[in-house]
């Protein structure tokens, strides 16, 4: 009933301060009316930033419709909603 993507994944390596990764997902539901596209990027370095601390998680979910493909929603979230995702898919890996 659930269908996901096959995840995309960048390493950024050419700024030695500066590494970071970013990942696109997507998927959807089996009759549902959307579909989600989330980018996520880390950066570990953020932290220390010299523009002032941000966080090193960010990300958005793209909402569209499964009928016409029409964008419907951007939920740029700074990376919150990536970390919450994050952490329920470790606690259902952690009851597997």
């Amino acid at each position: 009933r659930v269908v996901m993507g096959n995840v995309s994944h960048l390493k950024f390596e050419g700024h030695a301060k500066h590494p970071g990764d970013m990942c696109i997902k997507s998927g959807y539901v089996r009759g549902d009316d959307h579909f989600v596209v989330k980018v996520a990027s880390g950066w570990p370095n953020n932290n220390t930033n010299t523009q002032g601390a941000i966080s090193n998680s960010q990300g958005c979910m793209l909402v569209f419709s499964q009928t016409t493909g029409e964008l419907q929603a951007v939920l740029a979230d700074g990376g919150e909603l990536t970390d919450i995702r994050t952490s329920a898919a470790a606690c259902v890996c952690a009851r597997a």
